[in-house]
This record gives structure tokens, sequence and C-alpha cells, in this order.
């Protein structure tokens, strides 16, 4: 029997562009398999700042998920049963090793056909090593890579971090200079620079392995951007009964956007659409507008 996965879906981030939503809404569909985390981070793991799958990082995840902090609220249905359920879940995740065979076994038995799916944003900040594990492990692959407007991408990632990790600072107060530096130093850069994926996937997938949406397309008619994904996937068309596919699932506080943080990010931005012109990537107009 091979070891590698017979069939696998990744949606790639960027961060705040949806990851969430498309997981909250795919994970109804019969042909593509997820588990009780959102992000595995399996692909993704030697790529961020911190050990993402270390026995200390799983066993914290743990800890989260059951205390309720982040997105693991539950509903005030669950109970014994869906504890039970979840607890043997997290008993595979914890036990290792940790390899791709660890990767398979935290989705069970799984039909023959389907997928199985991993939704981190993070994967997108792997290099051309990290694709050819990609490619490596798995027989048949399908990328999916999700833009927003870089601007209010990267407000929205920079507000959720400051709300999850510095609550009560005056983001009013900050310089440009300040928020540029703290835009380049960290992740936020990173995930703005949509060429580096693209560009990278493009020379490494075959055409039919990677797409790439835009999130507004997928909030103004996400029916129609979903049947798009299902047709890209080659799997039947599914209805999303009693969702509310407008509605988002992990929402940034709301705050104003301070004029001082649209013109740390304006360089940022400028570089980026040059980027994507520079590999024939084409973008709306209202991409690189500040309305």
């Amino acid at each position: 029997m091979s070891e590698k996965i017979e069939r696998l879906f990744l949606v790639a981030g960027a961060m705040k562009a949806g990851t969430t939503w498309l997981f909250s809404a795919l994970r109804g569909h019969p042909q593509l398999s997820t588990v009780v985390l959102k992000e595995i981070h399996y692909f993704s793991r030697g790529y961020v700042p911190w050990d993402a799958l270390g026995d200390a990082d799983r066993i914290h995840r743990v800890a989260d998920y059951f205390g309720g902090h982040g997105p693991y609220s539950k509903p005030e249905t669950y109970g014994v049963e869906e504890a039970v359920r979840d607890l043997e879940w997290f008993k595979k995740y914890v036990s290792g090793p940790v390899g791709i065979e660890w990767f398979k076994r935290l989705f069970g038995d799984v039909p023959e056909g389907d997928y199985l799916c991993d939704f981190s944003p993070f994967t997108c900040l792997v290099d051309g090593n990290g694709i050819d594990e990609i490619i490596s492990s798995s027989e048949v692959r399908r990328v999916m890579f999700v833009i927003r407007k870089p601007l209010e991408r990267y407000w929205s990632h920079y507000n959720f971090h400051k709300s999850m990790f510095n609550p009560n600072d005056d983001l009013n107060a900050y310089s440009v200079e300040e928020i540029r530096d703290e835009l380049l130093s960290s992740d936020f850069y990173m995930h703005g620079c949509y060429s580096r994926f693209i560009k990278i996937a493009r020379e490494k997938f075959h055409e039919k392995e990677f797409i790439v949406k835009r999130f507004e397309d997928i909030v103004i008619n996400p029916w129609s951007e979903l049947a798009n994904i299902e047709r890209f996937l080659g799997v039947r068309q599914h209805i999303y009964g009693g969702l509310e596919l407008r509605n988002k699932v992990f929402e940034t506080r709301a705050l104003n956007m301070p004029s001082n943080f649209i013109e740390a990010c304006r360089p940022l931005i400028d570089e980026e659409r040059e980027a994507l012109e520079s590999i024939g990537f084409s973008t709306p107009a209202c991409y690189w507008t500040e309305e």
C-alpha cells in the first residue's frame, strides 16, 4: 500500500482571506474529509516561527480546544458524546511520531476518491522545497490560494493580531515607521507577498492542480464560487443547506483604519502590485486603491 495521500486538497491562505469560512462551508461536502482542527499545519510546519507540531504545541491546542479558547467555542448541544468523539481524535493527534502516516491517520478510514483537506493560511509561506513535499506526499493534489485586496488584508491581519496580543494598545498612536517596521518584521508581510507563492506554485504544480481565488468574489457570490471549487476538485455538486454563507466565522474587532497604517502599507502594496505584474498575474484595479 502506498504511503502517499491518495487525494489532497489544501487551502493555502492567505491569512484573513476567508480560509475559516471556507472550512466551515466545504467541510459539509461528503467527498471532502476534514478533522476537528481547521489547521493541522503539517505542510507548513517548517515555515512558521514556532514548533507547530511539537509535543508542547499539540498539547496546548488540546487544552485550547476543550477550554473553548480562540475559535473553539462549543454549541449548546455539545455534550458527552461529542466530547468522547473529539477526545478519541485528539488521542491520535498527540500520538507520534509526526509524519505522513500520522497525517493520514488523523482522517481515519476515508472512502476511495475522497480528499483529505487542510485549511491552513500558513501553507502559503512554503518555498519550493515545501511544494516538492506536497507533491511527493500525494498521488493527486489540488491547492487553492485565496487573495484579498492588500490594504484590507493587511489591516484585518494586523488588527486581529493586536486584538489577540495587545488588546489595550491605541493603534492610532503608532507612527508610520513603527507600523512599517512591525509589518516587515513579522509574517504580516509574508502573507501579503501573493506573487512569491503564486510564482513558485505555478512553476511546481500542473495548471489543473493550482488555482487562485479572490476573497471578494466569494463574498459577493458564495454559492457560485463553491460550485467553481467543486469543479476544480472534480467532486459532485453539493447543497450546503442551513449555512448562512455571508456570515463571518471569525470576525476581527471593528476599528477604523488609522491613516498612519495606510501610509505604512503604501510602499509594500506598490511593491506587490509590481511583483504581480512582473509574473503576468492580473488583479482588479480596485485592489490598488485606498477606498
